[in-house]
């Protein structure tokens, strides 16, 4: 699992790098809620306490579980450093009117995988 936690690092950088880049020439669709563009009120506050909680419980943890809650944990940094930095997510890849960037595919990857390994897995 420990590969999960590096291809994790490398796709936040490249998030953080692609949506600053995009920003800053207006091809980004900007995202001031949260999942699926959910508008609720202090979502920088929100992402920041369950990044915390989730680096919490990936610490008493152990094994595999640890890195993928970890490798989600710096998956959702990236997306809070971007909303601190501009106010709003940038949205960079779109599929069937859907807006979502490299961070958020591999954070619904991460989980769905989680998912099934806590669920189907003898040794968590």
């Amino acid at each position: 699992m420990e590969y999960m936690f590096a291809l994790s690092i490398l796709a936040s950088i490249l998030n953080i790098i692609f949506s600053f880049s995009l920003y800053s020439v207006d091809l980004c669709v900007l995202n001031s809620g949260v999942a699926f563009g959910i508008n609720i009120y202090g979502e920088a506050l929100l992402s920041a306490v369950l990044i915390v909680l989730i680096v919490i419980l990936g610490i008493k943890l152990a094994g595999k579980v640890r890195y993928l809650l970890f490798s989600l944990a710096v998956l959702g940094l990236s997306n809070l450093i971007v909303r601190v930095w501009h106010g709003s997510v940038c949205d960079y890849i779109s599929l069937s009117g859907i807006s979502f960037n490299l961070a958020d595919a591999f954070i619904v990857l991460t989980s769905v995988y989680l998912f099934f390994y806590l669920l189907l897995s003898k040794d968590k």
